[in-house]
């Protein structure tokens, strides 16, 4: 229950002695007396509150930006440990509707996705930015999901500038004018404005994707960074040429709430009006596959899903650049913690564990 809440800075939690909850052996939930929830800044400051032990756990901010704190930390003696779960890299969606015809065309031009696919150094950016723990892959359901196959996860995620060149150039995008970038097929301008929000992950990964990746390919784009919340909103509007973000809902696709399948009016954000114009009849056929699934026998949905990220995959309706092992901390102190977890977007974030059975080992400040 609801003890305090301090505006701005903590809430805090106190036991509900009336909970309807009993363990195997009879003994009230939840263990806990009380619990606080603090609220900072950054994600540094969450990374840091962990191996302080100022925090106890952490399911959703720390990342492999952070792994090098927290291993001089276990080595320094703290009572924390490490566990990975899978959880899908950063991902790009292209506005099938943009109102601008000659953008709209080249991104609803499915061999312009997969050249512009093939110019992502995915390897690297796993080196660079995801301490090695990238898997490559295309826009797939992730691997932990009946939906996945090994042959849809490389369609068009190899880095193959060359092959990537090669599609552009037999789709009628020349550099008419000597200045090293792509014109469209009709000899307009095309030049991209990709919407980042300000990460610590995702922007030096487009800024690394507009400086090199698509310049080798002859594609001009420019990163338009904002906070996270401006384009946030910007998308869900339809107000953007292509959108960074996470890979939403590719490991609970039967419940996507039309992130990627369409789910009612104005869903995808990136092809809100596909009904009335869609961007192929593959498309179309995604659609169909997945309007239904959550009342199909399970054979039935996987055999529909399965096709579903196929055609996703295939069509590279969006980016996304893997999967990767995403570190979990907890501190020793805590009794029945999970061992793996993962941020779940149709949990609103929560992740899939039962908070009430947790006890602490010793009080805060003690050692174990």
């Amino acid at each position: 229950m609801l003890e305090e809440w301090d505006e701005g800075n903590a809430y805090r939690l106190t036991r509900n002695p009336y909970y309807w909850k009993v363990d195997p052996d009879g003994n009230q939930l939840p263990y806990f007396d009380k619990a606080v929830v603090e609220i900072v800044e950054d994600r540094q400051s969450v990374a840091l509150g962990n191996v302080t032990g100022d925090f106890d756990m952490d399911t959703v901010w720390v990342g492999v930006q952070h792994l090098q704190l927290f291993s001089e930390a276990i080595q320094d003696g703290r009572d924390i440990s490490l566990t990975f779960a899978d959880f899908a890299g950063m991902a790009q969606y292209f506005n099938f509707d943009h109102p601008d015809p000659v953008i709209r065309a080249a991104l609803r031009d499915p061999n312009f996705r997969r050249a512009y696919s093939m110019a992502f150094n995915r390897q690297e950016i796993g080196d660079l930015y995801y301490s090695g723990l990238l898997e490559p892959a295309g826009a797939v359901f992730s691997p932990v999901t009946p939906y996945y196959t090994e042959e849809d996860a490389q369609l068009w995620s190899g880095y193959d500038p060359d092959a990537a060149n090669a599609l552009l150039d037999e789709g009628g995008y020349a550099d008419t004018d000597g200045d090293g970038f792509r014109e469209a097929p009709d000899g307009s301008p095309l030049e991209f404005i990709i919407d980042v929000g300000q990460h610590d992950l995702y922007t030096p990964i487009v800024e690394l994707l507009t400086t090199e990746y698509l310049p080798a390919i002859g594609i001009k784009a420019v990163m338009n960074v904002k906070d996270q919340a401006a384009i946030r909103e910007a998308y869900s509007v339809g107000d953007f040429q292509i959108h960074t973000w996470d890979y939403i809902s590719n490991d609970f696709p039967e419940v996507d709430e039309g992130d990627i399948v369409p789910r009612g009016p104005n869903t995808p954000p990136w092809h809100q009006n596909w009904s009335e114009d869609p961007v192929s009849p593959e498309f179309v056929r995604m659609a169909e596959l997945t309007s239904d699934v959550t009342s199909m026998p399970y054979e039935e949905r996987v055999e529909a899903l399965t096709e579903a990220s196929h055609l996703l995959a295939d069509n590279v309706w969006l980016i996304n650049t893997g999967f990767f092992a995403r570190p979990f901390i907890k501190s020793g102190r805590l009794g029945n913690a999970p061992d793996q977890i993962t941020r779940n977007a149709q949990n609103a974030s929560n992740p899939p564990f039962q908070p009430e059975t947790l006890y602490e080992k010793y009080l805060p400040g003690e050692g174990p």
